[in-house]
């Protein structure tokens, strides 16, 4: 059986105002969580891990769990800057999340010979840019244009439905097959 790695950020669960703000398709924040977490598990397989880079929900505690239960995956969290009721309760969602194997501000992950800068904001520069090192992020919500410094994406679910017509993460084949058609600038060295 096949384990595929997933990317993706700024869900804003239980948020109404984000249908307005990103202009999301939905006429209830209701119906727009549950697109959400039907399209995650129309492609998240049971022990597939997804990096999930911040802006998860903004309900409280016990609904966050509720939603992260409901969803496919191993799941892999990076506190964004809307998640304060995850950030204050990280032990309990560890606790009480069967499959959220991590809670974090910024990781460094090695996914097949590639090495993965993850936070929940995109860099200007970032460890290993210069060598082809990627920089995943969300929080811009498919606005933010990279300084091609490197190869770097938003793996937000409004990215995700520029690029691909879907709230949905995206799989590592699908990132990998934007970002390296992006050359990398081996000037900005500093080693």
């Amino acid at each position: 059986m096949k384990i595929t790695t997933w990317f993706t950020s700024d869900l804003h669960f239980k948020h109404a105002n984000i249908i307005k703000y990103c202009n999301r398709p939905f006429n209830t924040v209701e119906e727009m969580d549950l697109e959400l977490i039907n399209n995650w598990n129309s492609v998240v397989k049971p022990d597939d891990h997804v990096y999930q880079l911040g802006d998860f929900c903004f309900g409280k505690i016990d609904q966050i769990i509720n939603i992260s239960r409901r969803l496919n995956g191993v799941q892999h969290w990076i506190i964004g800057n809307h998640d304060k009721e995850i950030e204050n309760n990280i032990q309990l969602c560890l606790d009480k999340i069967p499959k959220l194997d991590s809670i974090d501000y910024y990781k460094q992950i090695n996914l097949n010979g590639q090495k993965i800068i993850l936070c929940h904001t995109a860099f200007a520069v970032w460890v290993g840019s210069h060598k082809g090192y990627y920089n995943l992020y969300g929080h811009s919500h498919s606005t933010f244009e990279p300084h091609k410094r490197g190869k770097q994406m938003d793996v937000g679910v409004d990215n995700a439905f520029k690029i691909l017509g879907q709230y949905r993460p995206f799989s590592f084949d699908e990132i990998r097959r934007i970002l390296d058609k992006i050359e990398i600038n081996k000037t900005d060295s500093h080693e």
